[in-house]
């Protein structure tokens, strides 16, 4: 859905592109890229549980996404409108996938951020 809502976009003339982004783009790309951090992260969390090394590129996927979700929300605030809606939108709070815990390939668990 979110590469149909891009696809639309294109087709949207200038003066209803931030309309378009705020009512449309945004919520279907967020909800997307959301979901993807929170199922990635829970994989991740998962995996590590059990000392399984893939809770890595679980976590490595889940934290592209916050950097994906992130980029969507400062284009929201400051690019939509020449930043009018500032501080509108903000990054939803929960867990950042293993919160730092890696699996080394020895199936060690390895704490790059200790609780």
């Amino acid at each position: 859905m979110a590469q149909e809502s891009e696809k639309l976009a294109e087709r949207i003339p200038q003066a209803f592109q931030d309309a378009y982004f705020q009512l449309v783009q945004f919520p279907i790309q967020g909800a997307e890229i959301l979901n993807e951090r929170n199922l990635s992260a829970f994989q991740s969390r998962q995996l590590a549980k059990l000392n399984i090394p893939a809770a890595n590129d679980w976590d490595d996927r889940s934290n592209a996404a916050d950097v994906r979700l992130t980029d969507l929300v400062r284009r929201y605030n400051l690019d939509v409108s020449g930043g009018k809606w500032n501080k509108m939108m903000s990054l939803p709070f929960g867990c950042k996938s293993a919160k730092g815990r890696r699996v080394s390939s020895s199936g060690l668990n390895v704490f790059c951020n200790p609780e």
